[in-house]
């Protein structure tokens, strides 16, 4: 009877200190808007952001991720976030974009996702080496995004969390970067309307 007492003792304090946190962490630490925030961003939700940071590092992100000075793609992209139509959620204000951080990853997405998925089944499976790819992929290829939160926050948009946010980002910005070439492309090789009858032979 006093196991089951002290049991019972315990299961009240934790579900009060959890429901405690929860609510520290919705109404103080605005946990839901901090998410909205990541998932516009790192999802390429927000609004022109995307189209303004190409237009200015389009032509750095196509050299080998080791050559490019990370600084030069941060001003990027802090101008982008401040000159975009993207507005965070009331809650965070533009004290939001101070916390974006990018750098170049060392390995592709393709290596980082394997490696992450090996780390979480706790397979034992020998990572892929960390230079792997490292000399061949582009700034394209390695660009990644990071977000500071402090704790408690950290407790749920964890290490694990940020390594999932970030190589959706790396998928989804690379597509956006050859979508963009295939609309240059599409517009280079569109034919003049009447350029074909204009020079034909009669």
């Amino acid at each position: 009877e006093s196991g089951d007492h002290y049991d019972a003792v315990v299961a009240r304090a934790h579900a009060a200190a959890s429901q405690r946190l929860v609510r520290l962490l919705r109404e103080q630490r605005h946990l839901l808007e901090q998410v909205e925030f990541m998932r516009a961003v790192f999802l390429m939700r927000a609004g022109d952001v995307a189209v303004h940071f190409l237009d200015m590092t389009e032509g750095e992100l196509r050299k080998s991720a080791r050559t490019i000075r990370w600084q030069k793609a941060a001003a990027a992209l802090t101008f982008a976030l401040n000159s975009g139509s993207y507005s965070p959620p009331a809650a965070l204000g533009e004290a939001a974009f101070e916390r974006l951080r990018c750098d170049f990853a060392p390995t592709s997405a393709l290596l980082e996702t394997i490696n992450f998925h090996a780390r979480a089944a706790a397979s034992g499976a020998a990572p892929a080496p960390a230079d792997a790819g490292a000399v061949t992929i582009t700034g394209v290829e390695a660009l990644r995004l990071s977000y500071r939160v402090d704790f408690p926050l950290d407790l749920v948009v964890n290490d694990a969390a940020q390594t999932r946010f970030q190589l959706l980002f790396r998928h989804l910005f690379r597509t956006r970067y050859v979508e963009r070439q295939l609309q240059g492309l599409w517009l280079a090789l569109r034919p003049v309307p009447g350029l074909l009858t204009r020079y034909s032979p009669a």
